[in-house]
């Protein structure tokens, strides 16, 4: 069922709270400490060696195929999405991003697959967008507000938020480059990718994509 979409909230007021000396908060600064203490400077320096083009060779079998993780996310229009059942069993290509970093490796491949595949009602694009730690989680708010005026209404139910830990539900290299999940009608995951893809790698997510609606 649809929700009101949340509206931009004083994020820095909030945060600022939070820093302040009370007791009530001790347990929130420890929290945010840890957070900045975790490594996600030396991670984010990192991530150039991730960032080249990588991808599967070839489509994994329907028996070593891994579900996609079962997940609850929020859509730029309300709508709460469970994955991977609310892909509606088509064939989709999920670009997962959890840093603002990764969203341009995401449309290098989501770019020509969606020019690819325009019309085609057995086949779709998600863009699912992580938010993780307590910073971005008080931010969250202000992010799909932002999010929402920069995307067509008509992309708003295939923009999808999900609160939660990427090493818990995901196990990424990295989290500061753009990772691709093709997904069969069934929601397993049938190819991987990673960072800025190249054309021949995306030539062949197009191929792999027709090969899994022909199934």
């Amino acid at each position: 069922m649809a929700t009101e979409p949340e509206a931009p909230q004083g994020w820095f007021s909030r945060l600022r709270g939070m820093l302040a000396g009370s007791e009530a908060n001790k347990a929130a600064r420890k929290e945010l400490l840890a957070e900045i203490k975790a490594g996600s400077f030396n991670e984010m320096h990192a991530a150039q060696a991730y960032s080249e083009g990588t991808s599967s060779a070839g489509l994994a079998t329907t028996k070593k195929a891994p579900m996609f993780p079962v997940i609850e996310t929020t859509a730029l229009n309300g709508d709460e999405v469970k994955l991977p059942a609310g892909l509606e069993h088509k064939v989709s290509l999920v670009g997962l991003a959890c840093r603002a970093s990764a969203d341009e490796h995401i449309a290098s491949w989501s770019g020509p697959f969606e020019d690819a595949f325009k019309g085609d009602p057995g086949i779709r694009f998600v863009d699912l967008k992580l938010i993780e730690g307590m910073l971005v989680r008080i931010m969250k708010s202000s992010i799909m507000a932002t999010t929402r005026s920069r995307t067509p209404e008509e992309r708003h139910g295939d923009v999808l938020y999900y609160s939660g830990d990427s090493d818990e539900v995901f196990n990424l290299e990295n989290r500061f480059v753009g990772h691709m999940f093709l997904l069969d009608s069934s929601g397993r995951v049938r190819w991987r990718g990673r960072g800025t893809a190249t054309p021949e790698q995306v030539e062949r997510l197009i191929s792999f994509t027709k090969t899994l609606e022909q199934e």
